[in-house]
């Protein structure tokens, strides 16, 4: 077993990585001590959750000041393990639960319906808190950013931004990092062991702020996650043949479009500010409207 120790708003947390099997037994030990409670999270493949390639990498265990990684890669009883625990802790608190609980019954058999009733999603609660995203001038709703305002600022940017780093480390892209990053890169196991820590944390300094007026949405807005997760897990009736027709169709227009762009010095077309001084250097001005269309 490896352990790491880090600080968190001035509070030493240690992340316990498993190994070996018979580092099981410490984790057993952990989950009979905190059945009523704990923060939970998962590492995958990726986003892809219902392709063929997709796996679950770790499954995270954590109270505010310990966590529990376990390598559910590897099979065996480090997924049975996970699978009682999930099983027999009465609640969980998570970060985007819709994803994770997905990824669990996905890849471990462990059915949505019965984990639901047992969740808290500190990102239902910070919606609550403050509906606004960054860009509207508010605090955000991602785990770095409620890190960064609640619970501690160094954390946000030096343990949540990890997988920069170990992106530039393994010369990949966001996508491919974590399918390529190996389960004993210390960096990694920090980053995914810090998850459920902080959403135990979070979830302590997010529900007294909830206005009083908002607080019978709490249920509901838990309700409303759960039933589109059952949405998601449907999908959706598609004519296969012709979306792949229409996707090339649509991949060649863009590209043409990028390539004219290219003539006007604009090499993103998904940036307007980097593509606003193009069309000036090869003369052409704009001109500001009035009108609200």
């Amino acid at each position: 077993m490896i352990e790491h120790k880090h600080s968190v708003d001035g509070e030493q947390v240690s992340i316990n990585v498993v190994e070996h099997e018979e580092d099981l037994e410490g984790f057993r030990d952990f989950i009979r001590g905190n059945l009523r409670f704990l923060g939970l999270d998962s590492e995958t493949t990726g986003l892809d959750t219902y392709s063929d390639s997709f796996r679950c990498r770790l499954v995270q265990f954590g109270t505010p000041t310990e966590a529990w990684v376990v390598p559910v890669e590897h099979g065996g009883r480090f997924v049975e393990d996970v699978r009682l625990a999930l099983r027999g802790v009465e609640g969980f608190v998570l970060h985007n639960a819709s994803y994770d609980l997905q990824v669990f019954e996905q890849t471990l058999g462990v059915p949505m319906e019965d984990m639901w009733p047992k969740v808290h999603d500190t990102k239902i609660y910070a919606h609550l808190v403050d509906p606004l995203g960054q860009k509207d001038g508010g605090i955000g709703h991602s785990l770095e950013a409620l890190t960064r305002r609640h619970v501690d600022e160094y954390v946000a940017d030096n343990v949540k931004g990890l997988m920069k780093v170990l992106r530039e480390e393994h010369k990949t892209t966001n996508a491919n990092i974590w399918k390529k990053v190996p389960l004993s890169d210390p960096n990694y196991q920090l980053y995914s062991g810090m998850d459920p820590i902080l959403a135990a944390r979070l979830l302590r300094k997010l529900i007294p702020l909830v206005p009083s007026v908002t607080h019978s949405l709490v249920a509901y807005e838990h309700k409303l996650a759960e039933i589109c997760s059952y949405m998601d897990r449907t999908g959706l009736l598609l004519d296969v043949d012709y979306s792949t027709e229409l996707a090339g169709k649509l991949r060649y227009e863009e590209s043409q479009q990028n390539e004219l762009a290219l003539t006007f010095g604009c090499d993103n077309l998904n940036a307007p500010v980097g593509c606003s001084g193009g069309p000036r250097a090869v003369g052409l001005q704009g001109q500001r409207s009035n009108s609200v269309w």
